[in-house]
């Protein structure tokens, strides 16, 4: 193998090993004393002067035409091509360029052994050999691939005839080995870029059995097949990704292509609609709604129907932000309503959580609910159909289908809990009643809103207050829609924390080591309790446009909501007709109102701090202030009690000044009185003797006297 090494070396003039450069005369010897003997057409005496002939043949036949090139194509073709390569560069090779008017040599000088050949003598030799039936087909290859490369690299020192250059373009494409595929495309490439063969058409079957897409590629878009050129990057499997430029350019407004152009491309677009989304589903859906958009309808039903490439798509092109924060989120306009119906089904199926928060944002005439609101039940995203039917000025169907899957959970949490000692698996059924709980949590909160927004539309009634004071028998049939919604969902949840409490509790009892925190699902039952509580409260006090006085008793605060104490009637007439003992619901109901006492009380004084008419009292009374008003008299009118403070006017602010140093003398003195009182009775325990002398004694009253006066500063 030291061979190819030393060859390379000495035909382009270095001495081997180290490489250093020979003298030019010298290299010139070499050169020519190596390419006569490695070219040479017989066998000849070597060394010169011996008087052996140098055979290549061990059986003693008849040697073939070139024998040593022959014989080193044998040993290792793809090692003299890569030595023959870095040769061709040495400009020993250029010949006499006077020898014929087209600039190429075609004469070789040669005296005995020494040669003096050219790039196109040595190829002609090459191509000579490989078509012979001597060499074997790996080794013919690497004979057309190093032809090939060197024709664009020397084209005014090499000419070679077409049919040639055919021959060596469909042996290219005809390897016998898969991993000479990529080298032999390259080569292909090289060659066509200097060889144009008048019917390159006929030669595209040959490329595509060869699988040289590139080739194929190159050809089409020379020859504008635009519908070819998109097969060509579909059937390139080591290079898909770039089919999305290609489409991109194809399809960009200046191309200009024909109608017919056009439709072509698009058939093959949708043809491998699957194969689009398989690469990448997120550009599918940027390249085709850029470029292609009535394509989208087309490529979306070419998918696998309810696969997750088609939601991918649809969130891509309906929520572009989702996939990229930084796009805009207006490139969904335009798109059929159709998209949106399918876009919610699909994300049902692979995000439920996100259906509430994407069904918000629209329009109630964007979604058809008889289409969808099915799909959202059966995989129980009912916060979605709530918030879907709400918005479409449905309001009584929401709430009972939420009631109605409140008690699904219900029915599904008690069942855990009495099934929870038989099992043993004890981190499972803590896991599955803690996400029971938080659906809990989940869909009360979403009747919250849905009672919130009803409660805010319509308003409070003066028939509503009348009814207040004079109740009818029948309290719940006189309710309006609103309050008809929070009395459903109060009812609903109480009724969920009473039945799950009795199972938790019957657990409790029965066994010493319960398998769930029987007290975190009680606390977090009771906080949705209160939770629904404290937004009824507040959602019937937004009602109540009057302004409590701040000196009103707490007791009375409660009528000033009359909203809520009618919902709580007809809470209690429902319970009392349901269980005509509510003892059952007394643990639930005390803690309700002991946190509404005192949070009342809060509200009232917050309210008071937090005035904001007060505030813009202060703020204009500062404003006239500045501009030389000043007050009418030294008590406000807000509270009625007399002001103070620096420049309140006459002598208040000494008096007031004078009374804090009377109180401060005052306390110095009984400060003082209490350290001799102390003094004395450590004297009397025979302790403090070195501070009995009068001189100590007037010290510690000087301190004494000295931490006043800091103090009055």
């Amino acid at each position: 193998m030291k061979l190819f090494t030393y060859l390379a070396y000495a035909l382009t003039g270095r001495i081997y090993p180290s490489g250093a450069p020979l003298p030019e005369r010298d290299a010139t010897d070499a050169k020519a004393e190596l390419y006569g003997f490695l070219l040479s057409g017989k066998v000849v005496e070597w060394p010169q002067g011996s008087g052996r002939v140098f055979g290549t043949r061990l059986d003693k036949g008849p040697e073939l035409s070139f024998p040593y090139l022959r014989l080193i194509l044998n040993f290792d073709t793809g090692s003299l091509m890569s030595m023959f390569n870095e040769a061709f560069e040495d400009s020993f090779l250029n010949g006499n360029q006077d020898a014929s008017t087209n600039g190429v040599s075609s004469k070789e000088h040669r005296d005995g052994l020494r040669l003096t050949p050219t790039r196109q003598y040595i190829l002609n030799i090459l191509i000579g050999l490989a078509s012979s039936d001597t060499l074997e087909p790996e080794d013919v290859i690497y004979i057309y691939m190093f032809v090939a490369r060197s024709l664009p690299k020397y084209p005014q020192y090499i000419i070679l005839p077409g049919s040639v250059l055919h021959r060596v373009l469909e042996g290219l494409c005809n390897y016998p080995l898969e991993e000479l595929a990529e080298d032999c495309q390259l080569s292909v490439e090289y060659l066509l870029s200097v060889y144009h063969p008048s019917d390159l058409s006929s030669l595209v079957p040959l490329f595509h059995k060869a699988g040289f897409h590139r080739v194929l590629k190159s050809v089409f878009r020379g020859a504008k097949e635009y519908a070819r050129l998109l097969e060509a990057y579909f059937d390139d499997l080591s290079d898909r990704d770039t089919v999305f430029d290609c489409i991109a350019d194809i399809l960009r407004p200046n191309r200009g292509l024909t109608k017919r152009q056009i439709a072509d491309v698009q058939s093959v677009i949708v043809r491998h609609a699957r194969d689009l989304a398989a690469i990448d589903s997120v550009r599918t859906a940027q390249v085709l709604k850029t470029y292609a958009s009535d394509l989208l309808e087309p490529v979306l039903d070419g998918l696998e129907d309810g696969s997750q490439a088609q939601f991918v798509i649809l969130r891509t092109l309906l929520e572009p932000s989702f996939q990229d924060p930084a796009a805009d989120g207006q490139a969904a306009e335009g798109l059929e309503a159709g998209f949106r119906n399918r876009y919610v089904l699909l994300m049902c199926r692979y995000d439920p959580t996100h259906v509430a928060d994407y069904v918000s944002l629209l329009r109630s005439s964007d979604l058809n609910l008889n289409q969808v609101l099915p799909a959202m039940e059966a995989s129980g995203v009912v916060d979605a159909a709530v918030v879907l039917m709400a918005r479409d000025g449905l309001v009584k169907d929401p709430m009972d289908r939420l009631v109605k899957h409140l008690g699904t959970l219900e029915t599904a949490l008690t069942g855990l809990l009495n099934a929870a000692a038989e099992s043993p698996d004890m981190a499972n059924t803590e896991e599955a009643a803690e996400d029971l709980l938080d659906a809990v949590q989940k869909y009360v909160r979403v009747g919250i809103w849905l009672c919130q927004g009803q409660t805010s539309s319509a308003g409070q009634s003066k028939t509503a207050e009348a009814q207040l004071i004079q109740p009818a028998e029948d309290s719940e049939s006189d309710l309006a829609l609103h309050e008809l919604l929070w009395l459903d969902l109060i009812d609903t949840v109480v009724t969920i924390t009473k039945n799950v409490s009795t199972a938790a509790s019957d657990i409790d009892t029965q066994s010493a080591q319960p398998p769930v925190d029987i007290h975190k699902i009680a606390d977090s039952l009771r906080g949705s309790v209160q939770q629904t509580f404290t937004a009824l409260l507040a959602a019937t006090s937004a009602e109540n446009k009057a302004k409590p006085s701040p000196s009103a008793p707490t007791s009375r605060s409660l009528a000033r909501h009359p909203t809520f104490l009618r919902i709580l009637r007809a809470f209690l007439t429902r319970a009392s007709r349901s269980s005509p003992s509510l003892s059952d619901l007394r643990s639930v109901l005390a803690s309700i109102f002991s946190a509404y006492t005192f949070e009342e009380t809060i509200l009232s004084l917050a309210n008071q701090f937090l005035d904001k008419d007060l505030f813009g009292q202060v703020s204009e009374a500062h404003a006239l202030r500045q501009r030389g008003w000043r007050p009418r008299g030294q008590v406000c009118e807000g509270c009625r009690r007399r002001v103070w403070g620096p420049g309140a006017g006459g002598d208040i602010w000494q008096s007031w000044e004078r009374s804090r140093e009377l109180e401060e003398k005052s306390r110095q003195e009984r400060r003082v009185e209490r350290g001799g009182g102390e003094a004395a009775r450590r004297l009397e325990r025979g302790k403090g003797r070195a501070e009995s002398g009068p001189a100590g004694a007037m010290d510690r009253r000087k301190d004494l006297v000295g931490d006043g006066r800091r103090n009055s500063k």
